[in-house]
């Protein structure tokens, strides 16, 4: 019996391409973003799907998968005096930390809340264009 991981690593690139789709009517498009996170932790074989030829390709991609989930990088605010010292995190650790949040936050009304409204706010908002 053929697993998962017996799948050519072409096929497993265009599962990757398409769990960001936002084709698809299954709902919170969130969930795209905890399934790249899953998927790049799950072992070695999958996590070298998400190894890209350089770090501008790499952030282009987590940059897009946030995107597709509703999810931006905050702005940040200098003060001119004082520039902050802080790196500014790299989309990759902005999608951990997204998705860390959302699975481990015990705010009710945070847990609850999503960039997505769901299909029939998408539905609504078509019929009264």
């Amino acid at each position: 019996m053929m697993s998962f991981l017996d799948l050519p690593s072409d096929v497993l690139l265009h599962i990757r391409d398409c769990v960001s789709s936002v084709t698809s009517d299954a709902g919170d498009p969130s969930h795209s973003l905890s399934a790249h996170i899953a998927l790049s932790r799950t072992c070695r074989t999958l996590r070298s799907l998400y190894d890209f030829a350089c770090d501008e390709a790499e952030d282009a991609f987590w940059q897009s998968a946030c995107a597709s989930a509703g999810f931006g990088r905050p702005l940040r605010r200098e003060v001119a005096h004082s520039p902050h010292d802080e790196p500014v995190p790299t989309w990759r650790e902005l999608a951990l930390l997204v998705v860390a949040h959302h699975d481990l936050c015990a705010i009710r009304s945070c847990k609850d809340a999503s960039a997505w409204l769901g299909m029939s706010h998408v539905s609504a908002r078509i019929v009264h264009l």
